[in-house]
């Protein structure tokens, strides 16, 4: 007996099977996404959250939710993108008491919002989405994006924050649905770090500007077009930690210093401060460095600068370099794992020196204040490779790592 609608009873699983597919396919075109971060202020990965989301507007449903709210980059993000706090409000607490804290509002945010996938960025983040999503009881897709070399960072981690959140850490990328590492560096890293790992990794590098920015910095005129000899500028940017190598910086510069009229600004912020104040003032540089602290959106300082210097120990990719080179400043960058190698070619858009070598460092800062020729010709290699980090493209490629899982 054929039933109405259907024809025959050997039709219906087939019926249902193509009714469900119909609904993954819709979801997977449209998914609902919930961006989760520490905080959107102080570096590169937030940065490089508010950029996704404002490119995914349109695309998809999307959501942010932060550890700690008031960050600096929050105004940048589109007003189309509701922004939530799933910590309690404590006065000065660190970012590992709000990774620990931030259980029950993200998951009633979870049941409220019901996103298909969960990305999370920075570590303490990816603890809390995976402990929430245990928590709730739904089937919500993980996405980590790894933000830095992982096995160092998390050497270098207070031991009161290794004992509380690295099994946390740890149990969150165990059971996560996929990682995206930011570097080809940061998934070996990953691999050799934790060689059983369930999930799949896939490649994607940060998002740097969008097309208007890129288009705005392309009309900006480097100090590398000048033709006077007035005192040159150089400039680093990032957290004021071991990490950024600024002591070696210092010292480089000093051995600059003793061949060319140039300035150094550093900006940033944290714990190094004082220590590198004091290293300035002992290799007899302090009137010639300056230390702003950190600022909001740092390109002006960038398309005013000779060249951009990264002296880091270690780096997850690297996205001030990209910063740089659309400014169409000239970059010297440390060797360092991981990040630099992938984004410049030396001596071609850039320039490469052995990690942790100050004589090699001050070396190349050296060549492109001595040789102008070479510091336009890297200026403008430097701006065409930038554009390959458009906000646009790196949005397309995470919306599409989702849609794969989702229609899985």
């Amino acid at each position: 007996m054929a039933l109405s609608g259907f024809g025959s009873l050997s039709r219906v699983p087939w019926v249902i099977a193509q009714t469900r597919d119909a609904r993954l396919s819709v979801k997977s075109m449209r998914p609902k996404l919930l961006l989760v971060t520490t905080a959107l202020g102080s570096g590169g990965a937030e940065r490089h959250v508010v950029r996704i989301a404002n490119e995914l507007v349109g695309l998809c449903e999307v959501q942010i939710a932060v550890l700690r709210t008031g960050g600096s980059y929050e105004q940048f993000l589109d007003s189309q993108v509701p922004l939530s706090g799933v910590a309690p409000e404590i006065p000065g607490k660190s970012t590992v008491v709000c990774s620990l804290t931030s259980g029950n509002r993200l998951r009633q945010l979870l049941k409220t919002y019901q996103p298909d996938c969960c990305i999370s960025f920075l570590d303490p983040a990816a603890s809390a989405v995976g402990t929430a999503i245990r928590s709730c009881g739904k089937k919500i897709k993980h996405v980590i994006s790894c933000q830095n070399n992982i096995a160092v960072t998390h050497k270098n981690f207070r031991r009161s924050s290794a004992v509380i959140l690295l099994p946390r850490i740890k149990r969150a990328y165990r059971e996560c649905d996929c990682i995206i590492a930011i570097s080809k560096g940061v998934e070996r890293g990953l691999r050799e770090y934790w060689p059983k790992l369930n999930a799949p990794i896939q490649v994607c590098h940060n998002a740097i500007a969008d097309q208007e920015e890129l288009s705005r910095l392309a009309l900006v005129g480097s100090p590398s077009h000048r033709l006077d000899n007035s005192s040159r500028q150089l400039i680093a940017c990032g957290r004021l930690t071991r990490q950024k190598g600024f002591d070696h910086l210092l010292k480089a510069f000093q051995k600059v210093r003793k061949s060319h009229d140039c300035t150094l600004t550093i900006l940033g912020e944290g714990g190094e401060r004082g220590r590198l104040q004091e290293l300035a003032v002992l290799l007899g540089v302090d009137r010639y460095v300056t230390m702003p602290g950190f600022i909001d959106n740092p390109t002006e300082k960038f398309c005013q600068a000779d060249a951009f210097v990264l002296s880091s120990r270690w780096e997850g990719f690297g996205n001030v370099i990209v910063e740089a080179m659309a400014c169409g400043t000239p970059v010297v960058a440390s060797d360092c794992p991981f990040g630099p190698s992938e984004i410049i070619t030396n001596g071609v858009d850039g320039l490469l020196v052995a990690n942790e070598d100050v004589q090699q460092l001050s070396d190349a800062i050296c060549a492109i204040l001595d040789d102008r020729a070479m510091s336009l010709r890297l200026a403008e290699a430097g701006k065409r490779r930038a554009a390959e980090f458009r906000s646009d493209l790196v949005a397309k490629r995470y919306l599409d790592i989702v849609r794969s899982l989702i229609d899985a």
